[in-house]
């Protein structure tokens, strides 16, 4: 398995794990920030981890969800978003209030570093679902990524929850990672309920 495919695979299976419930919320757009210096290193495929706070590279300072009825967009903010080395996947979970779950997967890689994204389960996702009209942008001046999610693709949901993590791919052998959701190296909860504005 490629080592993009194993990040996607690795990413999305942890980025969907519930061990508490979030608070519901009424607002249409949900806020996360997120600690700076909080990154995590692995050198085995994401089995273990180790901090390293001095680096910058997937780390995360800022998330929001917000949610109109139509669409859904997802918005990060980074200390510093770059096109360095092999390259980044984003994974972003999402849960609905009938109990779906989808990830949407943002791969970049070297040297076009133009963003690929697509929808999937969670427990597959390599293997793209039909979600027209997914789109996503990284703005590297801006350090943010933006992905917007048609509701249709999430069965048009009275409220969406989410949960991300990112992975930054010095090597095949070395990845960054860090999340908004926590300090931690991944994230082990969803964000309050975004309801339908």
């Amino acid at each position: 398995m490629s080592t993009f495919r194993r990040a996607a695979t690795i990413a999305a299976a942890t980025s969907v794990v519930l061990l508490g419930t979030a608070a519901a919320a009424s607002a249409q757009t949900v806020a996360l920030r997120d600690a700076h210096h909080d990154v995590w290193k692995s050198t085995d495929n994401a089995q273990t981890f180790t901090a390293v706070p001095k680096q910058s590279a997937a780390d995360v300072t800022k998330a929001s969800l917000s949610y109109d009825g139509k669409t859904v967009v997802f918005t990060e903010h980074f200390v510093n978003l770059r096109k360095a080395d092999l390259g980044d996947v984003y994974t972003l979970g999402l849960r609905t209030d009938t109990g779906l779950r989808r990830v949407a997967v943002v791969r970049v890689i070297r040297p076009e570093w133009a963003g690929t994204a697509w929808m999937a389960k969670p427990s597959n996702a390599t293997q793209p679902l039909p979600c027209s009209g997914l789109a996503e942008h990284l703005a590297y001046g801006r350090d943010t990524l933006r992905i917007a999610v048609p509701a249709s693709c999430l069965k048009n949901p009275r409220w969406v929850q989410f949960t991300e993590e990112n992975i930054h791919i010095k090597s095949s052998t070395l990845w960054y990672v860090d999340n908004p959701m926590n300090s931690q190296a991944k994230p082990r909860s969803w964000s309050p309920q975004v309801h339908k504005g």
